[in-house]
Parts: structure tokens; C-alpha cells; sequence
């Protein structure tokens, strides 16, 4: 009988270095079955032993001496109650120099949880040099809380989840903002946005009837046909009614970006409208590419809370609202495929194809210009 083998025609070039040879690896498991050490002996004979600690092995109390519990024990307390009792806390290394009694941590890090379960903030160590004396995390029946090595250094902080659990805001470190939309009801991230809280961003591409953000009359979404759009499936006619943004804005400066398609002809000027709210707001606006009928329209906004989007004679599409120091990058799908396009910081298209098996097999740029290409292929085994 003849064999096949599916090949990949992608390539890559090989890597100059090689890891290091191991020679031995055994595992240790807590109570409850899960991994609470992975011991690996590496060819010159020094051994690296990880450590694991889940939210029992903490040894929370039945009754608690503190008037208020912290979040970090909040969280405990809700992995154990919802039996997600296999999620790491805490995983460290240590380093045992062979032939000597010499160990040291090389790497940490400690994820502590809201009380709702969901991770709060992770921590990292961070230390030039391999630590010789370590404290592994441990819950502090004085305070309530859980205490840890001192050279544990805050990494990012999740700030905000909507109704999926997925995470709508981090804070890393330096207090930047990264935020996220998404859709589909909550299985497709839509827009990441560097440098922004969550309430001061908004997209929509009309795909889906969650507006992400934004306030509109749902019967004005019509899907086109293929050679028609810009981003999806899906625009929104203006004559339905207004688009705003569904929550107000904090005070600030901000840009807000469609690409816009006349569907009359000629068409009636002016054709969209921006109505401002804020204090003595000004805008500047910026018209960009035209791609197939579509036209980039930009707007520089300074010192609003709110805006309004008016007109008649266009579809809208690829709407946008972020601050003017962010940067946001949006993504459409085909659910169960995969990405069909994606928007760069800069407003320029990446759209994806499949194959009839729901493989990438090419992506192109907005000018219909292939800049990947996947072949599949079945080679025949000798």
C-alpha cells in the first residue's frame, strides 16, 4: 500500500546554536497529582530542578483572623472554590552546581488573582545575577496575605475582563496601558491598542451586532459583495442614522478614522460630518488613499469627551477611536477559519485566503500584491 506525507513547502534556516544535551529528567507530584518538581541533570552533571506551587498548596486556613482579606488570598480562596486547583502560582528554578552544595535561582515568576479567579498581576524576578538566598511565596497568617522574595519585581497588572473572561486592559510596567476589543461574542480579539485605558478606544468593522464601543442602528449593516469592500463583509450606511461612541471619554486628545465609499453618484457634499463634545474641542482632518472606491479619512481631535458621526451618500467602515499618543492594530474573521484581514497602526490592509481545508495558503496587501504564498502538498513515501 502506498504511504503519504503531507508537506509544508515553508522553510527556515537552521539555527547556529544548539541547547544543551540533557541526560536526565524525573518528576516529583504534589497530593493532588499535578507537577511539583521537574528535576533535569544536564550533561557536565549540574541539575536545574523547577518548582511548582498551586493555590492548596498555600495551606489557606478555614477561618481567617484579618478583617479584610487581601485580593491575591481573595483569589486563592476563588481558584479552590471553583476546584481550579491545576493553575501554577508560583514556578521557580534552581541551579545545583555538580559536586558542590551550591544552589542558586535563576528565574521566577508569581501570578497572583483577582477574586473573581481571574490572574491579576504577575510578577518576575529580576536580579543580575543568580539569587543564593530565596523565599518561595507563601500565605502570611499575620496579614492574611501572601509574602514573596523580595526580588520579585511587578511585571503587568489586568485590569479589566469582560463577561468571557477575556482581558480588556493590562497595565505593564513604566503605567503603560494595552487594551483590547472583542467580538463575536468574546471567541475573537477584534482591536489591540497600545498606550490606551479601555475607556478612551472603540472599532467596529460591522462585522458582528456587538459594536465595540460604538452606538448604531443596527438595520444600517449591509453586507456587499466581495469585490466591493475594504474590511469584512459587512458596512454601515450613514443615512440610517448616527454613529457614537457609547461611553464617554475621559477629557483628551484623540483620532478618529473610517474609510468611507460613496454608494450615490455623484454624491451629496459634505458626506459625513463629525459633531464634537468636550471643552472648545478642534479637529483636523487628513484624507488619505483611495483603494477601490474606498477612501481613508483621518481626524486629529483635541479636547473632547464624546463625538457624534453624521452624513448621507457614504458606507463607513474600519471605524476607529483611540488617543492621539496610542496605536491600534484591528483584525476581521471568518469564525472557525481564521483571521481574514488585519489593519496596521497605520491603516494599512493585510487580507488572508484558505484553502477549501481552511489552510492559509496566501496573504496579500491592500493592493492585491501577494506577500506570502503556503503550498500544500502530498509527497509520496519511498
Amino acid at each position: 500500500m502506498k504511504q503519504y506525507l503531507l508537506l509544508i513547502m515553508v522553510f527556515f534556516l537552521a539555527s547556529s546554536s544548539y541547547a544543551q544535551i540533557t541526560e536526565d529528567k524525573s518528576l516529583t507530584y504534589n497530593p493532588d497529582g499535578f507537577v511539583a518538581t521537574e528535576k533535569t541533570t544536564l550533561s557536565n552533571l549540574d541539575d536545574v530542578t523547577r518548582y511548582y506551587q498551586y493555590p492548596k498548596d498555600y495551606g489557606l486556613p478555614a477561618v481567617y483572623s484579618c478583617g479584610t482579606i487581601p485580593t491575591p488570598t481573595q483569589g486563592l480562596i476563588q481558584l479552590i472554590a471553583a476546584n481550579n486547583i491545576d493553575v501554577p502560582v508560583e514556578t521557580y528554578s534552581v541551579l545545583h552546581k555538580y559536586g558542590t552544595s551550591t544552589t542558586e535561582v535563576t528565574e521566577g515568576v508569581l501570578t497572583t488573582f483577582q477574586a473573581n479567579g481571574y490572574p491579576y498581576q504577575v510578577y518576575k524576578i529580576e536580579s543580575a545575577i543568580p539569587i543564593a538566598t530565596f523565599t518561595p511565596s507563601h500565605y502570611d497568617a499575620t496579614t492574611c496575605g501572601l509574602d514573596m522574595d523580595l526580588h520579585y519585581a511587578l511585571q503587568e497588572t489586568y485590569t479589566k475582563y469582560d463577561n468571557y473572561g477575556n482581558l480588556l486592559e493590562k497595565n505593564t510596567r513604566g503605567n503603560k496601558n494595552i487594551s483590547f476589543i472583542y467580538s463575536y461574542k468574546g471567541a475573537y480579539k477584534i482591536a489591540e491598542v497600545d498606550n490606551a485605558a479601555n475607556n478612551q478606544i472603540a472599532y467596529t468593522s460591522f462585522e458582528t451586532t456587538d459594536g465595540g464601543g460604538w452606538n448604531y442602528t443596527p438595520s444600517g449593516v449591509l453586507s456587499l459583495s466581495s469585490g466591493s469592500l475594504i474590511a469584512g463583509k459587512n458596512v454601515y450606511i450613514i443615512d440610517y442614522g448616527a454613529i457614537s461612541n457609547l461611553n464617554a471619554l475621559p477629557l483628551g486628545d484623540y483620532v478618529v478614522s473610517f474609510w468611507r465609499k460613496a454608494y450615490t453618484t455623484p454624491p451629496p457634499i459634505p458626506i459625513v460630518r463629525l459633531l464634537l463634545t468636550g471643552s472648545s474641542p478642534t479637529d483636523n482632518a487628513v484624507i488619505g488613499a483611495t483603494i477601490n472606491g474606498w477612501t481613508y479619512e483621518e481626524h486629529h481631535i483635541k479636547n473632547i469627551t464624546g463625538l457624534t458621526i453624521s452624513g448621507n451618500g457614504d458606507y463607513i467602515d474600519e471605524l476607529r477611536l483611540y488617543p492621539a499618543n496610542a496605536e491600534m492594530i484591528t483584525y476581521g474573521y471568518t469564525p472557525l477559519v481564521g483571521v481574514t484581514y488585519s489593519c496596521d497602526v497605520a491603516s494599512h490592509f493585510n487580507y488572508y485566503e484558505y484553502d477549501d481545508l481552511n489552510r492559509p495558503t496566501i496573504v496579500r496587501d491592500q493592493n492585491g500584491n501577494i506577500k506570502k504564498k503556503i503550498d500544500y502538498r502530498v509527497q509520496q513515501a519511498e
